[in-house]
């Protein structure tokens, strides 16, 4: 366990929970999408966990969530990924939400596919301080000052893919090449999405 800049106490790990995609420009005003009756944004957004959860005054609360609530398929829904963790000793350490698995704050514990594994677009973090932006080792960030709509992609060390975990306990290799829309479609639990081959 680690302190974060707030004091609060976290467990931080390399494989982060798939929450989905959660903010693609395209789509509708995303404020508007967090009503809690929106089964579409639901459907659509809905990772792998959050698929079962209902907003309640403004607060996602888990209900029962089953194999059955996974209409695309265990075998086509990203259950984990990759993500890095910040450097032990450093700025980043502290001011750097990324890989809290265990956290009192937020969606640090997730990666979404809103953008692919390994992708050089930054990371929205809750956290991304001075020191916390990385580009050279795989860890760009933008700091997320309003806390709403934090984006962690998928990534690793080792060049040209991610360490993929599915609904079914299968895990495979992941391409940094993935066509987005293939990757996006393993992301969401009951979109109807085919992601094809890949």
């Amino acid at each position: 366990m680690s302190m974060n800049r707030d004091g609060v106490q976290r467990a931080r790990s390399n494989y982060l929970v798939n929450a989905g995609r959660w903010t693609e420009s395209s789509a509708a005003p995303l404020r508007a999408t967090w009503d809690p009756d929106t089964t579409k944004r639901r459907s659509l957004y809905a990772g792998m966990f959050l698929g079962g959860h209902r907003l309640t005054n403004g607060q996602l609360n888990p209900k029962p969530f089953t194999p059955a609530n996974i209409s695309d398929g265990l075998s086509k829904t990203l259950c984990m990924s990759e993500g890095l963790m910040p450097e032990n000793g450093s700025d980043a350490a502290t001011f750097d939400s990324r890989a809290d698995a265990f956290d009192t704050k937020g969606e640090r514990w997730s990666l979404h596919t809103t953008n692919g594994p390994n992708t050089s677009v930054r990371d929205r973090p809750e956290y991304c301080g001075p020191q916390a932006h990385r580009p050279e080792i795989n860890m760009p960030c933008e700091q997320n000052a309003s806390g709403n709509f934090i984006q962690h992609a998928a990534r690793s060390r080792h060049p040209g893919n991610v360490q993929a975990l599915f609904g079914d306990g299968s895990v495979r290799g992941i391409s940094d090449n993935i066509d987005l829309a293939a990757w996006q479609a393993l992301g969401s639990s009951g979109a109807g999405d085919s992601s094809g081959d890949y």
